[in-house]
């Protein structure tokens, strides 16, 4: 079915044939591909009902349904389709078979973001340039987090771009989540995408991180304040945040505890 699709598709898209005036072979043939397509999505087949969207949106040999298309995009995006995720982030940001929700729009373009679809990453950033994301609640700091992975690594069809991976891990930040907490403590301990660096601030964002119980957190502020270069050092403090990210699994940092600094603290406690 999808061969004789694609081949009536390049047809159309040349100029060929038109959608709305398929001859009575092409329009046989498109009736036999939907009822293909059908019986492979009632079967659970992402694959069918990401293509029985396509067909019921833009009306391909069959007439336009947003209901019937919103339908069975949303049973592709459930098993984790990213382009049957953005579609249904689109529909409900137009309110095509469905009630308009900016909300809802966030979610599904966030499930698709996180699986690096280029198209999810670029809706985001129009939802929130136009002030829409001011709007939604659940989810807002999970996209900005994403956009900002997006663009520290380069995916999803985005630029390697500290500076603007920066943008939105603070965004997110201020929501208080706490991978972005983490992420931006980092990048502000060493002055990365055109952060100043600060080891003030980047311990503030590491115990933030950190009273979420964020292991990396825990460790990488016990290693600040161990090495007492970038802010005065305390001992106490970072042994407390090495053995709370040793305990929550951090292996590395049960190494860092045999330093002899360490080791000189307890004999310091014990005198006393």
């Amino acid at each position: 079915a999808s061969s004789n699709y694609f081949m009536l598709l390049s047809r159309v898209d040349s100029g060929e044939a038109n959608w709305n005036e398929l001859s009575a072979e092409d329009q046989s043939m498109q009736g036999e591909i939907v009822r293909m397509w059908r019986e492979s999505a009632e079967q659970g087949h992402s694959h069918a009902q990401h293509n029985l969207g396509v067909v019921y949106e833009k009306g391909q040999g069959v007439p336009v349904d947003y209901y019937e298309s919103l339908r069975f995009y949303h049973l592709s995006a459930l098993q984790g389709d990213p382009k049957s995720q953005c579609n249904v982030g689109i529909m409900c940001y137009h309110g095509m078979g469905c009630l308009q929700s900016f909300e809802k729009a966030l979610e599904w373009y966030t499930l698709a973001a996180e699986q690096k679809d280029a198209q999810a990453c670029c809706n985001i950033g129009v939802l929130f340039s136009r002030g829409r994301g001011m709007a939604v609640e659940n989810g807002f700091a999970q996209a900005q987090f994403s956009l900002g992975e997006l663009y520290s690594q380069g995916e999803g069809g985005l630029p390697v771009d500290a500076n603007e991976a920066a943008k939105w891990y603070k965004l997110a930040a201020n929501q208080g989540h706490r991978k972005a907490l983490y992420v931006l403590g980092l990048m502000t301990e060493y002055g990365d995408g055109g952060i100043e660096q600060s080891g003030r601030i980047a311990c503030r964002l590491y115990a933030l991180a950190a009273a979420q119980g964020h292991s990396q957190a825990h460790f990488q502020l016990g290693v600040i304040l161990a090495q007492g270069v970038l802010v005065p050092q305390d001992v106490a403090r970072a042994k407390y945040h090495l053995s709370t990210a040793h305990e929550l699994g951090v292996e590395q940092a049960g190494e860092v505890l045999e330093h002899e600094i360490f080791r000189e603290f307890v004999r310091g406690d014990n005198e006393h």
